[in-house]
């Protein structure tokens, strides 16, 4: 009896280990269980030699139930052979399905994002960066500019439908609103400036733009550490932008 029980736990045991290798593979889309049960319902119908007389015999014998015939081979293999043929077919489906859908979302987003690199080329953006970094100085065009890009990125009728293109993209606008909250602040039009068109870093501060009222040295310090800060979040927006752009050749062009 003890015999006869070990051989049951070793039995359980063995169905589960090989449940646990199976399930992974038929637990995703309902086509992929369905295949795989008529497959295993075929293979234990073309193993029927192996185990059916010992099941009729015991059952027979200790339980006084007699079963019918079951099915021959041919069944099984049947069985096998159409589950296959499905199984291809429903994933080679599910395959262009997702082409499908890729194909259209790289279409939709690649609209987009040529549309933007044609209003805010790749020179010309780095070009009115640099000069901002350099000269520590945006003219009103150029604010509207940056501006005018956000609201581009932001707006719901470019949206991407791409979720790694529409973080990057959220990414950079994230990073030029920073930097005009920043020139926001910090940004003023020099006291001897004929216009108004133009603002400058702190001017006050600046020997070469605070006119006649020369900046202390802790002003200057401070300027400085100003200026590091500007150039900081110049790098953020022109590396965020690059990696828009890189990131649309290859998920949307």
């Amino acid at each position: 009896m003890r015999k006869a029980q070990e051989i049951i736990d070793w039995c359980i045991e063995r169905g589960l280990n090989v449940f646990e290798r199976i399930w992974p593979l038929i637990k995703g889309a309902p086509h992929n269980r369905l295949a795989w049960i008529v497959t295993l319902t075929g293979l234990t119908i073309l193993s029927g030699p192996l185990w059916e007389t010992i099941v009729r015999s015991a059952l027979e014998k200790f339980v006084g139930i007699k079963l019918d015939q079951p099915p021959g081979p041919i069944w099984g293999f049947a069985l096998v052979v159409v589950a296959l043929i499905y199984h291809f077919f429903a994933y080679r489906a599910d395959k262009l399905r997702l082409e499908i859908k890729s194909n259209r979302i790289r279409e939709h987003d690649g609209r987009i994002l040529r549309d933007f690199e044609s209003k805010y080329q790749h020179s010309n953006f780095h070009f009115i960066l640099n000069f901002i970094d350099t000269d520590h100085s945006v003219t009103s065009d150029r604010e509207k500019y940056l501006t005018l890009m956000t609201e581009y990125l932001l707006s719901p009728s470019n949206y991407l439908l791409d979720d790694a293109l529409r973080t990057k993209a959220a990414t950079l606008a994230k990073n030029v609103e920073a930097m005009q909250n920043f020139i926001g602040k910090n940004f003023f039009v020099p006291r001897a400036a004929t216009n108004a068109d133009r603002c400058c870093l702190r001017p006050d501060w600046n020997c070469d733009r605070c006119a006649t009222n020369l900046p202390t040295p802790d002003e200057e310090s401070q300027y400085d550490q100003l200026a590091n800060k500007l150039s900081e979040l110049v790098r953020d927006v022109l590396t965020s932008y690059d990696e828009l752009l890189v990131a649309a050749h290859y998920r949307a062009w």
